[in-house]
Formats: C-alpha cells, structure tokens, sequence
C-alpha cells in the first residue's frame, strides 16, 4: 500500500486519520461484528466501570483477571478502574463475582470456554476485554467475544478517532453529560468506520506477515502469523529491552513496554505502509545488535 509521504512510525491509529481515504471499500456491514445489541461508551475505562455497576459488586468481592500470554502484570488501564469498585485478582478464589478474559495483541484466549464453563458453574458474568481486537476468530470459527456475558472494544485501538469505546450486554446504562458529549463528537463517523474494518483487518494482517517474513526468526514475535488473528501492535521479546526502546526511539519510531516485561511493542496497524513496517523491522533488528554488541 503507498501512501503520499514517510512518517516515524507512531502507535496508535487515531494519529492517522488523514490516511482513512485509503480505504474507500465501504461495502462491509456498518455495524460491529458481533450480532448483539451495544452500547457506545466514551471511552474503553468507561465501558469497564458500567459493566462492573451492572454486576453489582462490592468492594470485598474479586474479579478474576486472565491474559492470553498470562504474563505477571496488567494494564493499570484495566486494574485501577476495577478497584475503584472492588479487588483485581490475578486467581479465582470463594470471592470471585465475575472473570475478567482479556485477548492480547488480538490473540484469542486459547481457555475462554473453560472460563466460560467455570462462571456457569459459580453463576457469575464471564467478561471479554477485546480492546486488543475486535474479529479475531478461535480455530473453530468462532469471533473473539461470542463467549461473554459482557464485551469490550476500545475504539481508539483500531479506529483513527481519539476515544468512545462498545460495550455489549449492557441494559438501560444511564450515560452522564460529559460522556454523552464525547459520545455525540463520534458516533456518527462510527458506520463509516466499520465498514472499512474488513479491509483494515486484512491490511493488519498483511503487515504483521510481512514483518515476521523480515525479522526472518531473529526475533521472537508473539503474535503468530495466521488467518484467523486480527493483529494489534508488534509484540517483540528483547533481552533487554529498555535498551532497546531507548534505541528505537532514538531512530523515531515510538514504542513501549509492555507492562514490566520483556516485551517491547511497536507500531501495527492499517495506516502504515510498507516503506514504513520494513523501517520498523529494519530498526528493531539494528536495535538488536546494537544491544548486543554494549552488552
């Protein structure tokens, strides 16, 4: 795909909105993938706390936090908002009141129907975070949140707008002033934008192909190329991989750490182009011997 002018690579998609008239096919559904009603939150952390309102809990029950790759920690983005209701939890315990399933870098969580099975049991909400992606599939053919009694997407992360955030099985969810405001700035652009998602899923994927073609095993790339997932970011594993961001950033392209790990992820996503992914892998590969020549 080529686009008018190079640019450092950046994160996020809502820093691209200029590059929307890419993708003119707007012959997909205008609505999300999942066939449920939805509300439209104003934000990802918004649509969190709403849930946890409708469930009721109190500040001695628990929620159970899972990960796809079950790493040690999570994103303050999801931890602080469920304390402000009650406990994050990383076990389930007698005080579990709902699973918490979060889908990392679009990775489908490979026990959701286990989860799924064990909130039947105890009678509690199983909730599916899928800020990450939004139509990835299990390999039976499954999308990613058809298991959840809630479900979560976190706009910004696939979309080229700053905020808002959908929330699936919500009911009659008071919206306060503020968030109704940011609510209105955007929701409008929304059929728009899923009907393009389609071809920004099939661009996602294209680059992350092409990027783990050309880091030709060198590095460890979480994600792993296939059909059926929807890719956000380029995990990579470093050694060291402060090092390693301070080299990246020193050659402009914008990276961070994933949650005290060792995992150091980089720009993924429909509005880079080719030029611009090669450029990606190109550094993180100088990056990598470069660490390893200080080291």
């Amino acid at each position: 795909m080529s686009f008018n002018q190079f640019r450092p690579p950046m994160l996020g998609p809502h820093m691209y909105a200029d590059r929307l008239d890419r993708f003119p096919d707007l012959t997909a559904s205008p609505h999300p993938p999942l066939e449920r009603p939805y509300t439209i939150t104003s934000s990802g952390r918004k649509g969190i706390d709403l849930i946890l309102r409708q469930c009721e809990v109190t500040p001695a029950d628990e929620v159970w936090i899972v990960t796809t790759f079950d790493k040690p920690n999570v994103s303050s983005c999801v931890t602080s908002t469920v304390f402000n209701r009650c406990k994050p939890s990383r076990v389930s315990s007698a005080n579990t009141r709902a699973v918490y399933v979060i889908h990392e870098f679009g990775v489908p969580h490979p026990q959701v129907a286990t989860l799924r099975a064990f909130c039947d049991r105890r009678g509690i909400p199983l909730i599916e975070d899928c800020a990450h992606t939004v139509d990835s599939r299990w390999p039976d053919g499954s999308l990613v949140g058809s298991f959840g009694d809630y479900v979560l997407y976190s706009l910004p992360k696939i979309f080229p707008i700053p905020s808002c955030g959908v929330v699936f099985g919500l009911r009659d969810t008071p919206i306060e002033r503020e968030d109704a405001r940011i609510v209105a700035a955007y929701e409008g652009k929304l059929p728009e934008l899923w009907s393009r998602l389609p071809a920004f899923s099939e661009r996602r994927r294209a680059l992350l192909k092409r990027a783990v073609a050309r880091l030709h095993q060198r590095l460890e790339v979480l994600t792993e190329v296939s059909d059926n997932v929807t890719p956000w970011y380029l995990p990579i594993r470093f050694v060291r991989p402060v090092a390693a961001m301070r080299e990246l950033r020193a050659q402009n392209i914008e990276c961070g750490l994933w949650h005290g790990s060792d995992i150091v992820v980089l720009p993924l996503h429909q509005f880079l182009t080719d030029e611009e992914m090669d450029f990606i892998v190109a550094g993180a590969l100088q990056t990598t011997a470069g660490v390893e020549q200080d080291g």
